[in-house]
């Protein structure tokens, strides 16, 4: 089949299919015509670099995203063993988040990063359709203590899912933020606890949260520390 005769709307569907490297290493130059749909047209781009070689991600992040970088809707970094060191390249690559002005969904998964967070904190509130945010067993060595990252993860405006799996590399106690989020419906924290007075606090200024996973310990009987992994559906009238 020629996929030139094809309708824009149906290639359009079709790329949706393809990683970003094979996407623009297929069609990008091919015509005008294809060039016009991967940077005008086409506004749905994932980039996952959680299993992207050294060599592919300096080639996306040099000769495809500056074409669309406003365009990319969902962005995962990683810092696993199948891809190390991949954190030192974030500032590089992305010197600001802001610039991602339609990401919906952010991620990132075993990052180890000095500044990272402080930078996050900032940027974070300038997108403006961020809905979606996970950070998994990042250990991120920063100033900025957890109160203060919980506060400024309850201040976005649109988050509506959270998943907070291993922060700073430990198990730590949940602390319940202090402003209240009108957005946040689904909240995992797995590898973190807390206790009934956080929990009723947190209810509190998230007054929208439909599902909550994490471990509740009681604490209600000396000496004998309960917990458990506990997931509540809540129902709101």
């Amino acid at each position: 089949m020629n996929l030139e005769c094809l309708a824009n709307e149906i290639l359009l569907d079709l790329f949706e299919y393809f990683k970003i490297e094979d996407l623009f290493h297929t069609f990008y130059n091919v015509n005008y015509r294809f060039n016009i749909l991967l940077v005008k047209n086409f506004h749905s781009y994932h980039l996952d670099f959680q299993s992207v070689s050294k060599s592919n991600l300096h080639v996306i992040c040099t000769k495809y995203l500056p074409l669309i970088r406003n365009k990319i809707i969902s962005l995962r970094f990683s810092d696993d063993d199948n891809t190390p060191v991949q954190s030192k390249y974030i500032p590089i690559y992305f010197p600001s988040f802001a610039q991602l002005s339609h990401l919906r969904a952010l991620s990132f998964y075993c990052v180890n990063s000095s500044n990272l967070m402080e930078r996050l904190i900032i940027e974070w509130h300038q997108l403006p359709y961020l809905t979606n945010l996970s950070i998994i067993n990042c250990n991120f060595t920063t100033k900025t203590d957890f109160h203060t990252i919980i506060n400024s993860i309850w201040s976005l405006d649109h988050l509506v899912y959270c998943h907070l799996n291993g922060l700073d590399g430990t198990w730590p106690n949940f602390i319940a933020p202090d402003v209240t989020s009108l957005s946040i419906q689904y909240l995992f924290y797995e590898h973190g606890s807390m206790d009934w007075d956080v929990l009723l606090k947190l209810l509190k200024n998230t007054p929208y949260l439909r599902s909550l996973q994490t471990h509740i310990i009681d604490y209600s009987e000396p000496e004998k520390e309960l917990s458990s992994y506990t997931t509540l559906t809540l129902t709101r009238f």
